[in-house]
């Protein structure tokens, strides 16, 4: 398989142009719901544009409003080179990796470009979005970071701008996080109550017939000009173009043709910006999730070293201990220590009783030997 990986904060592109034999290992199709990343950001205020009373759809009528508390989704893509039909595409992806991809802003969806462009491919690439049968209403900020948050660590502030509720919604996501998504009557009263009477004000409710493969509620739309035209109302599915002078924009098309697609893996670590030490670290990630990360491919730690750039300390814990009985290194997964990462003059020798492994969350994320009492960020397994 020919692989082309481009490097960037929160995804890998990586081309493939023959069939994937199998998931990355420790693969899984879910994520677990809930994230620490941002805990430490939980003082922030967010903001949010929304309405008191009821729902709003999508409108040009200008109008104030909310949102809360920002969190980071990490997946690798992979531009698969093969033509392929959108239900094809859609099963190929769900077989070898997680789903067709779900583009979340145009940042995300330029740096898809450019990595794409670097294998040479210039084209139309299809995406996870398709129409469906009905309209949906659909939270602005996605179920699957809404629900990350315990109930009351949302922050709200009210801006009084009148806008759009686009408009509404972009400075919501440039400024704070999302517009804001109310889960329960206990905080639409809160919300309520920071409003005048009679005043109306959007909050990050809308509806759509567009939906995303992977079932999540991403509302970023890149529709070319004049797109989605649905044609005949055969044009159910959707390419992403993939050159420099379309900028990545989005095109209804028949869900019959052949294009080459984009497939995402979720990456199943999350870090946790918390100081424990090892052994609390452990029984956290034991309690929460699953187990403190075991590194035993090169595969994972790319995945860790993409974590461990968000760190709040110097080093990150691993599931990494030192036997001083069997005098050898060994993972809490089980594993033995074939695939390594040591740093110079940590790993090998002697002095290690007691010790436990980290990860330096800078320069070459290479693995140190530390006493198992400091207070470190740690990564936790989360399926």
């Amino acid at each position: 398989m020919g692989k082309l990986r481009t490097r960037d904060k929160t995804r890998d592109v990586v081309e493939e142009t023959e069939p994937r034999v199998e998931k990355p290992e420790n693969g899984s199709q879910e994520r677990k719901e809930g994230t620490e990343e941002n805990r430490g950001d939980q003082g922030k205020k967010g903001c949010g544009f929304a309405d008191a009373e009821a729902a709003v759809s999508r409108s040009e009528v200008p109008q104030t409003g909310f949102s809360i508390l920002h969190t980071n989704f990490s997946a690798e893509i992979y531009f698969v080179n093969m033509s392929k039909n959108w239900t094809e595409a859609q099963s190929y992806c769900r077989e070898k990796y997680t789903d067709l991809v779900t583009i979340d802003n145009p940042e995300e969806m330029n740096r898809v470009i450019n990595s794409v462009n670097l294998t040479g491919y210039t084209g139309p690439a299809w995406i996870g979005l398709e129409k469906g049968n009905s309209w949906n209403w659909q939270w602005s900020l996605e179920e699957r970071l809404l629900y990350r948050s315990a109930e009351g660590d949302q922050r709200y502030i009210l801006i009084n701008d009148a806008k759009t509720w686009k408009d509404a919604q972009t400075y919501c996501r440039e400024n704070y996080t999302d517009l804001v998504s109310v889960r329960n009557q206990t905080e639409n009263d809160l919300i309520h109550n920071m409003t005048k009477s009679g005043t109306c004000v959007w909050i990050g409710l809308y509806r759509d017939y567009w939906q995303w493969s992977d079932q999540r509620n991403s509302s970023f739309r890149y529709w070319k000009l004049g797109k989605p035209d649905s044609y005949d109302e055969i044009e159910n599915c959707t390419i992403a173009s993939i050159t420099q002078t379309l900028s990545g924009t989005w095109d209804d098309r028949e869900c019959g043709e052949k294009h080459p697609f984009l497939c995402y893996y979720d990456v199943p670590l999350i870090l946790v910006q918390e100081n424990k030490t090892w052994n609390e670290a452990l029984n956290y990630c034991r309690e929460n999730y699953v187990d403190l990360v075991s590194v035993h491919s090169k595969e994972i730690q790319s995945w860790v070293e993409k974590k461990v750039r968000s760190a709040t300390s110097d080093h990150v814990w691993l599931g990494l201990r030192f036997s001083c009985f069997l005098n050898f290194w060994f993972w809490v997964s089980g594993h033995t220590v074939c695939y390594d990462n040591w740093a110079p003059g940590n790993g090998t020798g002697t002095g290690h009783c007691g010790n436990t492994g980290a990860v330096r969350s800078g320069g070459g994320h290479q693995w140190v030997s530390l006493p198992d009492t400091e207070e470190l960020n740690f990564i936790c397994v989360t399926c």
